[in-house]
């Protein structure tokens, strides 16, 4: 066994001698022998507590044991415990061994951790107790110990990936959100939701037989009934208690997030709706200057591709705060014209192109950068018109986008029936762009000349489409 001295570098302990009876409780005001008497008297050790692995049968986590090198110890009593040096926790003397309970600590390792990973922790523990010795005297002392934790061990990751059932789509099973996957872990999706609170749950996707039904029990959820937190962690039947229903309160749009190592998940705001305004279109701060939209690369990397003047050509809002000028995004430097730069959205002035020329302008939200990209081609082809054309007008009646930037188009409300769509340039096949891209699981998309026919379900949009590189976004209404 390996000893840990309250004396030594590893264990750090402080300690009085207070002369009293076998009941004495002022350990906040003890009386004290003299120095020498004391280090003669309570010389002692504390031993570290055996590894804990949660789901062993025990609730009962044995954090370290105190040792003395005197014979004369008739009792120690606990006087406070903390974990991480921050979190009271309720601790207990089993004899001369310091305990705490898993539920108590469970949700603290969580918080401290963000995880629920079945991971070997550090469960870091500090506490003050006090020894009372058969002379009647009494010693009040601190130790620290670190003993090991592991949490329970989580489901396996279900090869099929993960699917969400929720207010948004009628919890049905045979229209599933099917999320993403991010990485071997992770997974995420994006949706719309209404007024009031919108409960939803997770599955895997093996529990889906490909003929509209779901296993109902195989649900992934909250602990708490009606839980709202944008940040939570993931309970699965058979944990410590009973899979909850979670809600996003609101409606909006909101990217999740579902971490199947830490057993986390979480919910954000869509902020990849960017919005830019400048000398490039003008200044305006209303809802109907939202006509020049970013078009995402990933999740965070967004551009917008056009010709610039040069000179003071833009800041942008996230969609959320357009119009405050307190929080749009631009450079520190008003004007500045270098071909990159560090974000700033707190007094920001404008951004300027390196030129008057056509350049995609590029912005990182991870890392708050931004990078202009000069077009290998200044002459880029002009069209007289942009428009869709597509199942909702019998493919004979063209709507029309105003063109609001150089090569960049829109049209704030276009009504479509359920279907497919394409866009054409001068109201003639000779040129038009398609993509195999359903607006039902994204947004945004490329594409290409003669490309397949993009479906849009029905419903009101504000659409975009860059005809450099054909880019295009359907903003729901």
């Amino acid at each position: 066994m390996k000893k840990i001295f309250l004396y030594s570098m590893m264990l750090s302990a402080a300690f009085v001698t207070v002369g009293c009876s076998d009941d004495y409780e002022d350990w906040a005001n003890p009386q004290t022998n003299a120095p020498e008497d004391t280090l003669a008297v309570i010389t002692n050790n504390i031993t570290p507590g055996e590894a804990f692995v949660e789901g062993d049968g025990t609730d009962t986590i044995r954090i370290a044991t105190i040792y003395a090198d005197y014979t004369n110890a008739k009792a120690f009593t606990l006087k406070s415990f903390k974990l991480f040096g921050e979190y009271d926790v309720p601790a207990f003397m089993d004899e001369n061994t310091v305990c705490v309970y898993n539920s108590d600590v469970r949700p603290i390792v969580m918080q401290y951790y963000k995880s629920r990973a079945a991971l070997p922790r550090e469960l870091k523990s500090s506490f003050t107790y006090g020894a009372v010795l058969a002379t009647g005297e009494s010693t009040l002392m601190a130790g620290e110990a670190t003993t090991t934790y592991t949490p329970t061990a989580t489901p396996a990751i279900d090869p099929k990936g993960y699917a969400m059932l929720g207010q948004w789509q009628g919890w049905n099973p045979a229209d599933p959100t099917v999320m993403t996957q991010i990485d071997d872990h992770t997974f995420q999706a994006t949706v719309t939701t209404g007024e009031g609170d919108n409960w939803y749950k997770f599955y895997p996707m093996s529990a889906f037989d490909g003929e509209g039904n779901v296993n109902w029990d195989a649900n992934l959820g909250c602990a708490v009934n009606g839980d709202n937190s944008l940040f939570n962690y993931v309970i699965w039947p058979g944990d410590y208690t009973g899979v909850e229903t979670p809600v996003i309160s609101g409606a909006g749009k909101w990217i999740v997030t579902l971490d199947m190592l830490n057993m986390t998940f979480n919910v954000e705001p869509d902020n990849t709706y960017l919005y830019l305004v400048g000398g490039v279109q003008g200044w305006g701060d209303k809802p109907e200057n939202m006509t020049c939209l970013f078009y995402p690369q990933t999740s965070t990397v967004l551009s917008y591709t056009t010709k610039w003047t040069g000179a003071w050509d833009l800041k942008f809002w996230k969609g959320a705060d357009f119009g405050n000028w307190d929080v749009a995004y631009g450079c520190a430097n008003d004007g500045d014209n270098a071909y990159n730069g560090q974000l700033v959205n707190a007094g920001a002035g404008a951004i300027s192109a390196p030129s008057a020329e056509f350049y995609t302008f590029t912005v990182d939200l991870a890392s708050n950068t931004y990078v202009w990209t000069r077009l290998d081609n200044q002459q880029p082809t002009e069209y007289e018109a942009i428009s869709l054309i597509g199942d909702f007008n019998g493919w004979s009646d063209d709507t029309d986008l105003a063109q609001v930037t150089p090569h960049n188009w829109y049209v704030a409300d276009a009504t479509v029936t359920d279907g497919g769509l394409k866009f054409r340039a001068n109201h003639d096949w000779g040129t038009n762009w398609g993509a195999s891209v359903s607006i039902a699981d994204t947004f945004y998309g490329t594409g290409v000349n003669n490309g397949d026919n993009i479906y849009v379900p029905a419903g009101t949009y504000a659409v975009y489409f860059n005809d450099i590189t054909g880019e295009f976004a359907f903003v729901v209404k």
